[in-house]
């Protein structure tokens, strides 16, 4: 046990700089990046000073490197590593850099808060790949998830919020419908929701009140795909990981763990020397996001995500352009298909979850579904009550309400869900306690005109 876990340190002269956690940090006014036992920080800062004393409960993470290893031949161990899969492992690899670049990331307007789920059949070595290309820590031990879903509930939001500004990759997702898998499942629902809403449960420390919400980037492995409901869904990713990889060339890969924790280290070092600058960089581009639109991804919270994933492999063909180890055309044309990459996988996964829907017409998640297509525009309103009879509006906004002609509602819906009735709308709303009815009807009476008066304490 005590191999486990940090070392608290001996007592701390009071005029110290003290960092209490891993991940980026506040160094008298410039980046760092505590990685454990080694701390990366800005040239122009004097660390004389500074002292790494992390909680004593926290799992020990140690950053091996290859200090032999030329920074070059790091890159080119990275690039053979993704040509063994490489649909899957550039969206791993980036979602593992959004995770680095967390916090700033969240300072610009973009929180990561989706778990991708890697599907594959068994034997295929998918777990072993995931949590060889995404694990930054102790790579000089075995290399496996973080956790496994047969952990506790409570000591996966404790590893959650305690994992700083890393991918935490949890394994052991079971298809089969016995109870284990049921458990498994659920936990895996539990993950989803609290990475996808960055929050979890309140315990008390020290007398106070402390939130364990997730500081890290998730990623899961599983034979079947998991969806839950529609917004869940729409809070993962599903990356399929179709064909099984060259076993012989990955275990030749293996022998040199530290590979890739010499890359991450190289990685955030650049990043950290060259913080303001790469801020910049992606705050102009999160600027000229907002001014856009992806075509065939409506969802807000996928082109968000869309928006993380690709800056995040941004970053890392900059910093290869940077340090002059590919031409600007090579790069270029590599950016350009991750983009193809990413919008034809969150396409995909977006078809799957509205044909899921369509199929399942009376267990679709209508106040989800009118949520989002209120939130991206499908319908027009207005605010003006003696517009009520104006057929081109298809409802009014009142201080309380969202009023929604029933026919309109339907209509729209129907272009996701093809086989939803009214009945079928309204009865979902009804039990979510998402509408006011009328007395023998479920729509109401406003100035000449019926609507479905949709509470807005529901919807977000």
């Amino acid at each position: 046990m005590e191999d486990n876990i940090q070392k608290t340190g001996p007592p701390v002269e009071e005029d110290k700089h003290i960092i209490h956690s891993l991940g980026l940090q506040d160094i008298k006014g410039k980046p760092g990046f505590c990685l454990g036992d080694i701390l990366v920080y800005h040239s122009s800062v004097d660390v004389s000073d500074v002292e790494i004393i992390l909680p004593a409960e926290l799992p020990l993470y140690r950053m091996v490197i290859d200090e032999e290893l030329s920074e070059e031949d790091a890159i080119t161990g990275i690039q053979n590593l993704i040509r063994l899969a490489p649909n899957a492992s550039c969206i791993i690899l980036a979602h593992t850099i959004s995770a680095i670049t967390r916090q700033m990331f969240i300072k610009i307007g973009i929180t990561p808060q989706t778990t991708p789920q890697v599907i594959g059949d068994s034997s295929i070595f998918k777990s072993s790949y995931v949590s060889f290309l995404s694990t930054i820590y102790n790579r000089d031990r075995p290399i496996k998830p973080i956790i496994r879903l047969s952990a506790t509930p409570a000591s996966i939001e404790l590893m959650l919020n305690q994992s700083v500004d890393m991918v935490v990759c949890a394994d052991d997702l079971h298809p089969s419908e016995h109870e284990y898998g049921k458990k498994s499942k659920e936990k895996l629902e539990s993950i989803i929701r609290s990475v996808g809403d960055s929050t979890g449960k309140t315990i008390i420390k020290n007398g106070e009140p402390v939130e364990l919400s997730p500081n890290c980037n998730t990623i899961t492995t599983g034979e079947t795909p998991y969806y839950g409901s529609k917004s869940t869904g729409y809070r993962t990713l599903i990356i399929n990981f179709i064909e099984p990889i060259n076993q012989t060339v990955f275990s030749e890969l293996q022998k040199t763990p530290l590979t890739v924790s010499t890359f991450y280290y190289n990685f955030i070092s650049y990043w950290i020397e060259n913080y303001d600058k790469i801020f910049s960089i992606i705050q102009k581009r999160f600027d000229e996001f907002n001014k856009s639109s992806l075509v065939g991804i409506t969802v807000p919270r996928l082109q968000r995500l869309y928006f993380n994933l690709e800056c995040s492999f941004f970053l890392f063909l900059t910093y290869l352009y940077d340090i002059g180890y590919d031409s600007k055309e090579n790069l270029t044309y590599h950016h350009g298909q991750m983009q193809k990459l990413l919008i034809r996988t969150i396409k995909e996964h977006l078809d799957c979850i509205n044909k899921r829907e369509a199929e399942n017409p009376n267990n679709a998640n209508y106040l989800e579904i009118i949520n989002d297509l209120i939130n991206n525009g499908a319908f027009s309103f207005t605010k003006d009550k003696e517009e009520a009879k104006n057929m081109s509006y298809d409802g009014i906004i009142t201080g309380k309400h969202i009023l929604i002609r029933g026919e309109r509602l339907v209509k729209v819906i129907k272009e996701l869900v093809p086989n939803a009735t009214l009945q079928m709308i309204t009865k979902n709303l009804i039990s979510k306690g998402a509408i006011d009815k009328g007395k023998d009807k479920t729509s109401k009476p406003f100035n000449g005109a019926r609507f479905i008066f949709i509470k807005r304490s529901k919807l977000r």
